[in-house]
This record gives structure tokens, C-alpha cells and sequence, in this order.
């Protein structure tokens, strides 16, 4: 009994430092309360192509908080010593506001006071998906703007996303055997139309700059005039797309230490 009481003591004693933001959310100059304020793990480019590649999910919040009364908001992190804290983005949604994300990038081993944000108005974008002959596109994943949410699209190919922005909106549509399409600049409250069109296939192979050796792992990008789509490389270098676009594409490869080359 008594080594047991000694260990639970030695691991509750084990140094913790912690880390805190704190701030405020204001829409047309008043408090913005039921705010809900998240710290999102950030991601190096080269993360985020690789996460797309394998089809991943995104990042989970490390932390949430919801404003209060006064529009207040409050973080807390816990970050064993001696370890590094996370780098993060926080992000806010709630009723009413367009959702969107804090500037700048935050240590949460650090404690900052970020003072007041803006809010902007909310919205809501409807719209329809269809494919190239017309006829509606059920199913189809909508990628929020400003977030990491989505919604689908029903029997008639329609959606509607809420909290979005009066204007400037950019949205990412998707579905398997389709190219994915964006459509930018899209204003709150104003009917989208989105088409999608069958999907193309590309493949390849990535080689080591002697020409010869597969580069395993590499990150494939491939940039059309609506959207980018990512691949990763197999053991023998080879890469494949499915689903894209019809016309002129330009190719990179990431392969870490060996370098990018595009195409």
C-alpha cells in the first residue's frame, strides 16, 4: 500500500506549466457572447498536403472556450516542462457572427492578452450543385469558408451553409468520380450554382534526381484553375490521381530532403 501512495505522489508531482489566451469578441460594437473560441493545432504546408493526400482528418481543438455576457473569452493549456508548447490558430463560430479566425499564429506555452476582435455579421449562402448535364448532384460534400465544417447536399443537389461572410465567400465542392470545384467571391444570401464534372485520371512516377530511384513518400500537388488536388507517393515512386478537371494542370513534387520540382 504504501508504494502505491508513493507513486500516485511522485506522478502527481510532476511539474505542469500552463499557458493561457484570453480576449474579447465584439459585433457592431457591442459584446458577442455564446461565441465559441477554438485553438486549432496550425499546419506547415507540406503537413496539410500530406493530410489531404491521405484523405485525413483535420485537426482536432486542443481547446474551446464560450464567451460570456461581456463577450469575453478565456484558454487554458497545460504543457508538461521541458516540452515545447503547440503552435495554433484560434478560431470563433457562434450565432449570428461570420465565422472566421483571430490573425496570427499562437504558442501555447505562452500567455497572451489578444484584446478585442470584430466580428462581422453572419449569413447564409444557399445554393445547388449539379453536374454537367443539369441534373442535380446529391451528396455532394460544401466546405465552409473561414472553417473546418462542411455540409452535404440533399436530393436536389441543393445546400445552405450559415455564418458565412457578406461577400468574398470561396467554396470547395466535392465528391468521389467528380473533379472538385471552387467558386470564389460568393456573396451571403445570394444563390450559388455550382457544376461538377466528371473526374480525369493522371498518373506517374516521382525519381530521385539520378533519374533512377523511386522517392518514396513524396507529396504530389496538382494545381487546375478551380482547385489543387494532392497524392502521395507509393514504394516504387508512383503516384495517381482519379478525379480531375479537364485541361492544362500544374504538377509539384515534395520529396522532403530530395527537393520540389514542378512540371
Amino acid at each position: 500500500m504504501r508504494r502505491k501512495l508513493v507513486l500516485c505522489l511522485l506522478l502527481s508531482a510532476w511539474p505542469v506549466c500552463a499557458g493561457e489566451m484570453a480576449g474579447r469578441l465584439t459585433l457592431n460594437d457591442r459584446p458577442a457572447a455564446g461565441i465559441t473560441v477554438s485553438a486549432v493545432p496550425d499546419e506547415t504546408s507540406l503537413e496539410e498536403a500530406r493530410r489531404k493526400a491521405r484523405s485525413g482528418p483535420r485537426p482536432e481543438a486542443v481547446a474551446k472556450a464560450v464567451t460570456n455576457a461581456k463577450g469575453e473569452w478565456r484558454l487554458a493549456f497545460e504543457v508538461p516542462s521541458g516540452q515545447p508548447g503547440k503552435i495554433v490558430e484560434l478560431h470563433y463560430a457562434g450565432p449570428g457572427v461570420a465565422r472566421g479566425a483571430i490573425s496570427g499564429h499562437r504558442d501555447t506555452a505562452d500567455s497572451e492578452d489578444i484584446g478585442e476582435t470584430a466580428l462581422r455579421e453572419g449569413a447564409t449562402l444557399p445554393g445547388r450543385v449539379v453536374g454537367a448535364d443539369g441534373h442535380p448532384v446529391a451528396d455532394a460534400e460544401v466546405l465552409h469558408p473561414g472553417s473546418f465544417d462542411s455540409v452535404r447536399t440533399d436530393a436536389e443537389g441543393r445546400f445552405a451553409l450559415e455564418g458565412v461572410a457578406e461577400s468574398g465567400n470561396d467554396v470547395t465542392v466535392r465528391k468521389p468520380g467528380y473533379a472538385t470545384a471552387e467558386a470564389v467571391g460568393l456573396r451571403g444570401g445570394v444563390a450559388a450554382a455550382v457544376v461538377l464534372r466528371v473526374g480525369l485520371p493522371l498518373t506517374g512516377v516521382v525519381l530521385a534526381r539520378d533519374g533512377k530511384t523511386p522517392v518514396t513518400g513524396a507529396v504530389v500537388c496538382v494545381e487546375a484553375r478551380d482547385a489543387a488536388a494532392f497524392a502521395e507517393t507509393d514504394a516504387e515512386g508512383r503516384f495517381a490521381f482519379r478525379e480531375l478537371a479537364a485541361g492544362r494542370v500544374l504538377v509539384a513534387a515534395d520529396g522532403g530532403g530530395g527537393g520540389i520540382r514542378e512540371l
